[in-house]
């Protein structure tokens, strides 16, 4: 009988990954029928169980309730383990305000929660920490005021156990520049002022800094959150795959970078063995 980490690794990024490459796991198919099932849906409610769940499966129940069934892949941002300076935030969504979502499982630690916080709030309006139900009066406890905490209950809702405060007096111009990709900083530049100057490459960061250095905060951060929506939303064809797909695996796809032969593999193989 395949153990509950066993089941994990299908949806893992390196099955992912393999899918891409084309090719049909063995391994899929032999921790699938170890645990003596038939569906990748039935792996995932085995791991979904309270006790069981690992970092996947709160991943995929903040994409698939807050984003896929909201309707919401082709009118906001997700962004999967967004770096902002020092730590790295397991989803952010951009949509009508900028949103992190820092997951703990019952196997992870509130050690370095403080620090990541921290940095979330330089370039995030809201931040909340998502737990299990066992684990909300501890996460409440060990939370600044300002940040709210989500449960992933028994039943597999998300329930908003303290609500999260508005961060814009935290944000930080500097670190809003350097999380951008420069073709979206410049679009930000351009939003702001009216054009941006033909610099080298060299030169580009630093001026675009200076110009969110002057911005109004407040005004800032909104054209990062609009320009984010629409450099890094879905096309309306990722998003009708992505509802095609099992929504044990939508978050693992969304989370992956494929180009289109890659991501024409993913789906010939999946079909395959579906």
């Amino acid at each position: 009988m395949s153990s509950e980490g066993d089941l994990a690794t299908l949806f893992s990024p390196s099955m992912t990954r393999t899918f891409a490459m084309g090719k049909e796991p063995a391994l899929f198919r032999e921790l699938l029928e170890e645990a003596g099932l038939n569906k990748l849906d039935e792996a995932f409610k085995v791991l979904a169980k309270p006790g069981n769940r690992n970092d996947y499966v709160f991943r995929s129940a903040i994409v698939q309730k807050l984003v896929v069934g909201k309707n919401k892949l082709t009118t906001s941002a997700l962004l999967n383990e967004f770096r902002v300076r020092n730590s790295r935030v397991d989803i952010g969504v951009a949509d009508s305000t900028l949103t992190a979502y820092e997951i703990k499982s019952d196997r992870d630690s509130f050690a370095r929660l403080h620090t990541q916080l921290s940095d979330y709030a330089r370039f995030f309006r809201q931040c909340y920490v998502v737990v299990s139900e066992a684990r909300v009066k501890s996460a409440i406890r060990n939370v600044p005021p300002w940040c709210g905490v989500i449960s992933l209950t028994d039943k597999f809702t998300l329930r908003t156990e303290k609500p999260a405060e508005d961060l814009l007096n935290s944000n930080c111009p500097e670190v809003l520049c350097n999380c951008l990709r420069i073709t979206e900083a410049r679009q930000v530049v351009t939003a702001l002022d009216g054009s941006f100057p033909d610099l080298p490459n060299t030169l580009q960061r630093t001026y675009a800094r200076e110009c969110f250095v002057r911005a109004d905060i407040a005004e800032l951060s909104d054209t990062v959150r609009t320009t984010l929506i629409a450099s890094r939303k879905s096309s309306t064809q990722r998003a009708e795959e992505v509802r095609e797909l099992p929504s044990a695996l939508r978050a693992a796809y969304l989370a992956a970078h494929f180009n289109k032969k890659q991501e024409n593999n993913y789906f010939a193989t999946l079909r395959s063995i579906m």
